[in-house]
């Protein structure tokens, strides 16, 4: 009668002892442990247990520091999202009873461990940071080993090795440059055509296959107001620059000026090729008509080309200050050289050359030599007043070079055909010395910008 409450109370006082082992911690069951004798019987089972627990978690977590001090002195230090806050009154499971979890990664990457805790109560939260161990507070994920190899095998990008990268990228090698540009827009087509065009009207005048050559309809108008044949040799400087600069438009520019320079030059390129050629065809035909109207167009060509002038000189150091403050060099030398130089070699040309129109027009209108030559004479007057007036104000050498070249063509094309001076020798001469000797002093004196 009295073994069965004994089993009882037996029974009892094991639940008992079982509920409050589980309710101690880690730290009082190793002590219990380690007391040895001084435990009871019935409570050695519940402390083996928790010591094969806390042995394995003890070894799970040297593994996870030594992975985890690997990783960092292989790689830099991965960006770790901060836990999201617990609240006070969420219980908290014990280290040991929280599973890894793998986090799904992109498939061009390895595999990373990750772990998350849980919330007894309430729905679950996923979590990116490891769990809080009480050793580690700030603890981070594990990587896989294949992560931590393939991180440790990848340089380091250091100062040294970016500016290295910059200077390869700026230091392109020719071969790899696309050879023509893939913003083509309706400017460089038709800047190319009517290019073509202009050329190809020259090369017919000067083989004599359909016209007479321009050097043959001077002879029969003139000799008032004729440069000399050697001086037409500037038009096939000019139209070596522009050939140039059609074909430099088709290429890869990287730096900025090109684009700039075309939207500064516009649509004048192409009316003063336009005007250069009528006026080209309307005088080799020699008619009378055409001579008198040749002029219009030679007056236009020679408008497009101080257009052009003055845009490019008044544009092209705001185009200079915004390259730079976009991080380029500014203009290039060869933007001076294939798109202002062609320029200012038309304006200084097409200014006489447009005298001499005038003159011959006089002359097939009128007949007469003496109208011709007053005509002649006012209009070179005129010229060397505007070749003034773009020198003082652009400081324009290559503008002066070119007119003193013209000038001086007149000048010295009278001595073939008559010993005695002329009218339009001693302006032309007169003209030629004071726009070379101002054009002289604006190369030898100080340096300046146009305001």
């Amino acid at each position: 009668m009295s073994s069965e409450p004994e089993g009882q109370g037996l029974l009892a006082t094991t639940s008992s002892r079982s509920d409050a082992a589980l309710a101690r911690g880690p730290a009082q069951e190793e002590e219990e442990a380690a007391a040895g004798p001084s435990c009871s019987y019935e409570s050695r089972p519940l402390l083996r247990r928790a010591s094969r627990e806390h042995a394995e978690e003890s070894r799970y977590y040297q593994g996870d520091v030594e992975l985890t001090r690997r990783s960092a002195e292989a790689t830099p230090p991965a960006t770790v999202l901060p836990s999201p806050r617990r609240s006070p009154s969420s219980p908290r499971l014990p280290s040991s009873e929280v599973e890894p979890l793998v986090e799904p990664e992109p498939p061009d990457r390895a595999p990373v461990l990750a772990t998350s805790t849980t919330d007894v109560e309430g729905p679950a939260q996923p979590q990116t940071a490891a769990p809080e161990l009480p050793a580690s507070p700030t603890r981070t994920s594990p990587p896989s080993p294949l992560s931590s190899s393939s991180a440790s095998d990848s340089p380091r990008a250091g100062p040294a090795q970016a500016a290295g990268d910059t200077a390869r990228r700026r230091r392109r090698s020719i071969w790899s440059l696309p050879c023509l540009s893939r913003d083509v827009t309706w400017l460089h087509i038709t800047n190319s055509l009517v290019f073509f065009i202009l050329f190809a009207v020259n090369v017919l005048v000067n083989s004599e296959a359909v016209w007479q050559s321009y050097l043959a309809v001077d002879k029969a108008y003139g000799p008032v107001l004729t440069p000399a044949s050697w001086a037409y040799h500037i038009r096939d400087l000019m139209f070596f620059l522009w050939a140039m600069a059609i074909g430099i438009q088709q290429m890869v520019e990287h730096k900025g000026w090109k684009e700039g320079l075309l939207e500064l030059v516009g649509h004048s390129w192409q009316i003063l090729w336009y005007s250069d050629t009528v006026w080209l065809i309307m005088t080799v035909t020699a008619s009378p008509m055409g001579l008198t109207l040749a002029p219009l167009f030679s007056l236009c060509a020679l408008l497009a080309a101080l257009g052009a002038q003055t845009r490019l000189a008044w544009g092209i150091l705001g185009l200079h200050l915004d390259l730079q403050a976009e991080g380029h060099e500014g203009v290039s030398p060869l933007g001076y050289l294939f798109f202002v130089a062609p320029t200012s070699l038309a304006s200084g040309w097409l200014l006489v050359l447009h005298c001499h129109a005038t003159t011959m027009a006089v002359k097939a209108a009128l007949g007469s030599d003496t109208a011709a030559m007053y005509a002649g004479c006012v209009a070179l007057a005129m010229a060397a007043f505007v070749a003034l007036l773009i020198l003082i104000r652009f400081r324009d050498i290559i503008f002066g070079l070119a007119f003193t070249w013209s000038m001086g063509s007149i000048w010295i094309a009278g001595f073939s055909t008559n010993d005695d001076y002329r009218s339009d020798q001693l302006v032309a001469f007169f003209c030629a010395l004071v726009i070379g000797l101002l054009t002289y002093c604006i190369a030898a004196g100080p340096t300046g910008r146009a305001a």
